[in-house]
C-alpha cells in the first residue's frame, strides 16, 4: 500500500502512488538502469532536465564522488579544494576536477551520460543560457542549479551553524560535525542548510562527508516546512517549486522558467 512505500523511493520520484496502488514512473525507470547510488541517480536524471552544460559538470562530479581511487587523489584533497569553495565539497569538488588532467574520472562521466541519454535523449541547449562559463570556471547559475538538484534528490540534511550540522531521524535529533577533509570543517561562520553524502562512524564521533552548506531561504524555498525572515520569500518559494517540477519532468525548462532563475539565482 502506499502507506509501507518507501519514503525515499517516494521522495526521489521513482514511484508514485495512484488509486490503483503504487507504480513505478518512468524516472524510476531510467534510474533503474542508472549504477549510482538512488540519490546520486535521481541527481543526474534531474540535472539533464536543465541542460548540457548542468548534465555534463553532474556527471563529472558524480563520476568523482564514486571513484575507486585506493589513494586519496590530489584532487580531492582539502587543501586543493579550499582554494575552489569554502562552503560547499561538491562545488570544490567539480572547480578542482574540470582543471585536472584525471582521464578515469571523465571516461566514467561520459558512460554515465551515454546511459542516461539512451534513455532520455540529448539534453535540451536551451538551459545554456542561464549556466553559461567557461571551461575553466563555474558559473553562478549552474552552481546553484547543480546543488538545487543535489538537494531535491537528497534525505540527508540539516540546520548547519558553528561548523556543525543538526539534524533530525525518525529518532532523534543529531548533532555531526563535517570530517575534516571538508571544505566545510573550516566554514565556522557559515550559517544556512547542509546536505552531506555519507556518516562516517570514528572513534571521536560519527563525521559527514561531502557537505554542501546553502542559505536557510534557498533551503527552504526547496524543502519547505521553514520559516525565515527576508525579503522576496514568494519569489524564492516559486523558484523552489519550479526548479523541483522541472527536477522531476513535470514542467519543461523554458524561457519562462530561465528568466525566473535568472532572478532568483541574482540576489544569491
Amino acid at each position: 500500500s502506499c502507506q509501507l512505500a518507501d519514503k525515499q523511493l517516494l521522495s526521489s520520484g521513482a514511484i508514485a502512488c495512484t488509486s490503483d496502488g503504487m507504480v513505478l514512473t518512468r524516472h524510476g525507470r531510467i534510474l533503474a538502469g542508472t549504477p549510482l547510488s538512488l540519490s546520486h541517480a535521481s541527481a543526474l536524471i534531474g540535472s539533464h532536465r536543465f541542460g548540457c552544460r548542468v548534465f555534463d559538470d553532474m556527471a563529472l562530479l558524480l563520476s568523482a564522488l564514486n571513484s575507486t581511487d585506493s589513494r586519496l587523489p590530489k584532487w580531492a584533497a582539502f587543501d586543493a579544494k579550499i582554494k575552489k569553495s569554502t562552503t560547499s565539497d561538491h562545488v570544490a569538488l567539480l572547480g578542482q576536477i574540470r582543471s585536472s588532467d584525471a582521464g578515469r574520472v571523465k571516461k566514467e562521466a561520459d558512460r554515465l551520460k551515454r546511459l542516461v541519454i539512451s534513455e532520455m535523449g540529448h539534453p535540451s541547449k536551451s538551459g545554456s543560457q542561464v549556466a553559461a562559463g567557461t571551461d575553466a570556471e563555474l558559473s553562478a547559475a549552474t552552481i546553484h542549479i547543480i546543488l538545487a538538484c543535489l538537494l531535491s534528490s537528497s534525505s540527508q540534511f540539516g540546520k548547519f551553524e558553528n561548523a556543525t550540522i543538526k539534524y533530525l531521524t525518525e529518532v532523534r535529533m543529531h548533532n555531526i560535525r563535517p570530517h575534516r577533509s571538508s571544505v566545510c570543517s573550516a566554514a565556522k561562520n557559515a550559517r544556512g542548510y547542509a546536505f552531506f553524502g555519507s556518516v562516517i562512524k570514528l572513534p571521536a564521533g560519527p563525521v559527514a562527508t561531502d557537505v554542501s552548506v546553502v542559505r536557510s531561504d534557498i533551503a527552504a524555498a526547496m524543502f519547505g516546512n521553514h520559516s525565515f525572515e527576508r525579503q522576496g520569500v514568494e519569489l524564492l518559494q516559486r523558484f523552489g517549486r519550479r526548479v523541483k517540477d522541472v527536477f522531476f519532468g513535470l514542467e519543461d525548462l523554458s524561457l519562462k522558467m530561465l528568466l525566473l532563475l535568472e532572478i532568483s539565482l541574482g540576489d544569491l
